[in-house]
């Protein structure tokens, strides 16, 4: 478990994730050593990590959610090849194993991702494929769960400090988004790996002056093009068991559902969605009665609800940024 300042870490981190350690450090009234050490320590033992991510929702990306139900013993295998695909994100197995479900960002005509969903109907181990493209995102993005929604054990900072750390210059209202430029690509895919990399690196990397490479950055950040999520390790903030919802609503309630999942704070994503469904969310609860509660009481009071498909994570290959070699659980 992470303690108290590890925690108001992460809450720093979680709302400007390129923030200087020097300015962490004088807002939690620390040294910049101490962040700097913490920080590394959590990144090592994959407890947080902050990630560079397009935000479809200005890029205006295709995002398609991809249910492959396959046989015991195959979730495993067809889960890492889907976690090397081109834009996939939070590739995760679940239900008991024999299911694993993923995003996958693409461009209006990318045949690639295209030919991988026609693939993988025909892979060994795959019973059906099912594809849903996502049609609004409300929760999710720069408004994902945060470790402020938890019990008042996880030290979130004040509201003098959080102003503190919150850099107005990155928030709306948003600029134009700006043509796209051949550096987009290497610093978009640098960032993904590690956001905080240093502009000298994402200069090297890019082959570009570390000028270029700032003003780049900068820019995307003001259209909102790109942001920073914090990749934390859920179950060493006491959130031990994490679902996918796919939920069946009457169209006419499902802007009120999705509202009312938006509200709650166990929730770190959630989308109206095309397909067999027509919401999806992905939800964070202490444990397996935590999840029930959630189900039972809270969503399945909601006026318009017809069905909750609930299945937990068993396993996780990717989330949005590298592939997690190894990592198993939520």
């Amino acid at each position: 478990m992470l303690d108290a300042v590890d925690r108001t870490l992460i809450h720093a981190l979680e709302l400007d994730g390129r923030a200087p350690f020097s300015r962490i450090a004088e807002v939690l009234g620390t040294s910049e050593s101490t962040v700097a050490r913490r920080y590394r320590r959590l990144r090592l033992k994959g407890q947080c990590r902050i990630v560079g991510v397009p935000d479809v929702r200005r890029t205006g990306q295709p995002t398609w959610l991809i249910r492959v139900r396959c046989s015991p013993g195959a979730a495993d295998r067809i889960g890492r090849a889907l976690a090397d695909a081109p834009g996939a994100a939070w590739v995760q197995a679940v239900s008991a194993t024999t299911e694993v479900w993923c995003s996958i960002r693409s461009s209006p005509g990318d045949r690639h991702n295209l030919a991988l969903m026609r693939r993988l109907g025909h892979a060994p181990g795959v019973a059906a494929v099912d594809a849903a493209q996502i049609l609004r995102v409300v929760v999710g993005g720069p408004t994902s769960f945060s470790i402020a929604s938890l019990p008042s054990g996880a030290a979130p900072l004040t509201a003098a400090q959080q102003d503190r750390l919150v850099d107005r210059t990155y928030g709306p209202p948003w600029t134009s988004p700006p043509p796209p430029a051949a550096i987009d690509e290497p610093l978009l895919a640098a960032l993904a790996i590690d956001g905080r990399t240093s502009y000298a690196d994402l200069a090297r990397t890019c082959s570009v002056s570390e000028t270029a490479v700032r003003r780049r950055l900068e820019a995307l950040r003001r259209a909102g093009v790109v942001f920073f999520e914090q990749e934390t390790d859920f179950t060493a903030l006491g959130l031990e068991t994490t679902a996918m919802l796919w939920i069946t609503a009457r169209p006419s309630r499902v802007r009120a559902i999705a509202d009312a999942l938006a509200a709650h704070p166990a929730v770190g994503f959630a989308a109206v969605t095309t397909g067999r469904t027509n919401l999806a969310a992905h939800v964070l609860c202490s444990d397996v009665d935590a999840l029930h509660t959630f189900v039972v009481d809270d969503l399945g009071q909601l006026d318009g609800v017809e069905r909750v498909d609930a299945v937990p994570v068993a396993a996780t290959f990717k989330r949005e940024g590298t592939v997690a070699r190894g990592h198993r659980g939520a």
